[in-house]
């Protein structure tokens, strides 16, 4: 693990876990990976499920914050052919 991630880690009020646990409430995917952020001074999680799909989850309360489409996701080509 980074020394920034460890730090970040060091400073957040909910485990990987519930952020995971958090996220899986909200969208139930099969999970991929769960990784903290610092975005404009916040601490973050981003969940990110096999699908493509990515949850923000505030790391102190974790609420909800923002959906994310990866990049040639299911959700991102399905948004593409409805535009067409």
């Amino acid at each position: 693990m980074p020394t920034d991630e460890k730090h970040l880690l060091s400073l957040v009020r909910i485990t990987p876990d519930e952020a995971k646990a958090a996220a899986v409430a909200y969208y139930d995917g099969n999970f991929k990976y769960v990784k903290i952020h610092s975005v404009a001074g916040n601490l973050v999680y981003a969940v990110e499920f096999q699908d493509g799909l990515e949850l923000m989850i505030d790391a102190g309360n974790k609420t909800l914050l923002q959906v994310k489409l990866a990049k040639n996701s299911v959700f991102e080509n399905a948004r593409r052919a409805m535009k067409q």
